[in-house]
């Protein structure tokens, strides 16, 4: 039972103990939810971990629990209370970037401690968020080893499942790259504000779409800072109006959603930003999400990041950064248009014989840069 919930992900099979754990490094172990009651009996039984703990490390490791989701928290005195909780975030989502350099301090403390400190991460099955912050710690603390992003996440992936998927969802990517090009190019982190513009949906028009969508757009605590009205996915060359502009269709492949020239419709975003698209006809009458992804608006003004997200993807095939590039509006004038590739968008990545969508399916961010905000952290 337990080899099946664990699927691919390596487990630690010697000295009498079963368990999906697995040794990133020596002093970092990458582990599924210790559960206690009937959970235990397919999961990591949170008496046996304990007992592996304390046999090969003694007093000596300390916990991350990064699981946000109240069913997944436990008594830390079952590990002599050298477990924390304060870098939990969201199953299926990155954490937020500015949590992600507080989490590797953090842990740089805890090995500073003591010698032959061992650091446990996990979260529910202990991969994807576990690996994003393990990756971003490998890069923080291990420079000489980890300086390339995506082969410390391919390195990651190599150590904790057998089948080499280890983070796999491309906004989870996304943020490790982030954390990563911070701190290769000693970038000060300041939260920097942009205009939301516009949206751009690229795809066939002779696809599987054949429903109306809408979008919203979030920040970090998933308050929704817009949503937009449905919008046909047909061929149309009407101007359609809503309070926040207009959209058309630019050709068969392309619709193109724009606000008014009016400044007071451009929306302000700022750090952590989600971007939900829902499937509006549906047979079960009510939206359905599509896709989701995540991005940060430092790496849209910053210019070296600039730079890097105009020319990264096209060298490395495995990225999820994106690609920034410019463009010209006569209402606007030159704007930022930021695009996600099909392989970039959560959910859609997964969609391999392209029954959702089109492999051409894309979409862009039309936006502008604010230059409202001063506060500063630094990477490096």
């Amino acid at each position: 039972m337990r080899k099946i919930v664990s699927k691919k992900k390596r487990r630690y099979q010697q000295d009498g103990f079963d368990l999906d754990l697995s040794y990133i490094r020596p002093n970092i172990i990458a582990m599924g939810y210790p559960a206690d009651s009937y959970e235990g009996v397919y999961r990591n039984n949170i008496y046996d971990v304990s007992r592996f703990l304390s046999s090969k490390h003694g007093d000596k490791f300390y916990i991350y629990n990064l699981c946000v989701e109240s069913e997944r928290q436990y008594d830390g005195s079952r590990f002599n209370n050298n477990v924390c909780t304060n870098f939990s975030f969201e199953d299926h989502n990155p954490p937020p970037m500015k949590m992600i350099l507080s989490f590797c301090q953090h842990v740089e403390t805890q090995l500073n401690l003591m010698t032959d400190r061992t650091i446990v991460i996990h979260c529910k099955a202990g991969k994807g968020r576990t690996g994003v912050m393990s990756c971003c710690f490998l890069l923080y603390y291990y420079r000489d080893e980890y300086n390339d992003p995506l082969q410390t996440l391919k390195f990651y992936a190599q150590q904790r499942t057998s089948n080499e998927k280890g983070v796999t969802i491309p906004s989870q990517r996304r943020f490790v790259e982030y954390f990563g090009h911070l701190l290769n190019y000693q970038l000060l982190y300041t939260p920097k504000q942009i205009v939301f513009i516009g949206l751009l949906i690229t795809y066939e028009q002779n696809s599987v779409l054949n429903s109306s969508i809408s979008y919203t757009l979030s920040s970090y605590d998933h308050r929704i800072q817009y949503q937009s009205f449905e919008i046909p996915l047909e061929r149309d060359t009407t101007v359609h109006q809503d309070c926040i502009g207009s959209y058309s269709v630019l050709n068969a492949a392309h619709k193109y959603f724009m606000p008014s020239s009016n400044q007071q419709c451009q929306i302000p975003l700022e750090e952590d930003v989600l971007i939900e698209i829902y499937l509006t006809k549906t047979r079960r009458g009510k939206p359905e999400k599509l896709c989701q992804f995540w991005f940060n608006t430092f790496f849209l003004v910053d210019t070296k990041m600039q730079f890097i997200l105009s020319n990264y993807n096209e060298k490395h095939q495995d990225s999820t950064l994106g690609v920034l590039s410019s463009c010209l509006i006569p209402e606007f004038g030159h704007k930022h248009l930021y695009t996600m590739t099909k392989n970039d968008i959560d959910g859609l990545h997964k969609d391999k014989m392209h029954r959702l969508v089109p492999a051409s399916f894309a979409v862009s961010l039309l936006c502008g840069k604010n230059t409202t905000r001063t506060i500063s952290r630094s990477f490096g």
